[in-house]
């Protein structure tokens, strides 16, 4: 499971079709886990090992990614990205500003990089 996780929260706006092919991997493992026929289904199954379906396990590397650095527990250059609007000086005066909103920073050039904190 930690190879099927590494890096996932770089897949945080990939299309469906591409989510489909990990979600297949994912189904597969635990189909081989459980020991099921093909045709099995395999919700239930995911529910008992406590697995989320990509999209959820997507969503929670980010949210974890997020929390270690707001709390300075994650790498530095992650932790130096992320800051509160209220942080900065010109937008202090904003509604979004108590509202705990991050200040998204925006880049030159769209990568993988660039997907996983954008808002849009």
């Amino acid at each position: 499971m930690s190879r099927l996780d590494y890096g996932n929260a770089t897949l945080v706006r990939i299309p469906a079709n591409l989510s489909r092919h990990v979600q297949s991997v994912l189904n597969a493992a635990a189909h081989s886990v459980a020991g099921l026929r093909r045709l099995d289904h395999i919700t239930n199954t995911l529910a008992s090992f406590h697995w989320l379906r990509v999209a959820e396990r997507v969503q929670f590397k980010l949210a974890t990614l997020i929390y270690k650095s707001l709390h300075g527990l994650a790498p530095q250059y992650l932790v130096d990205d992320l800051r509160y609007v209220t942080d900065i000086p010109g937008r202090r005066r904003l509604r979004s500003a108590s509202s705990f909103q991050l200040d998204v920073p925006r880049t030159r050039l769209v990568t993988v990089g660039d997907r996983i904190f954008s808002g849009g």
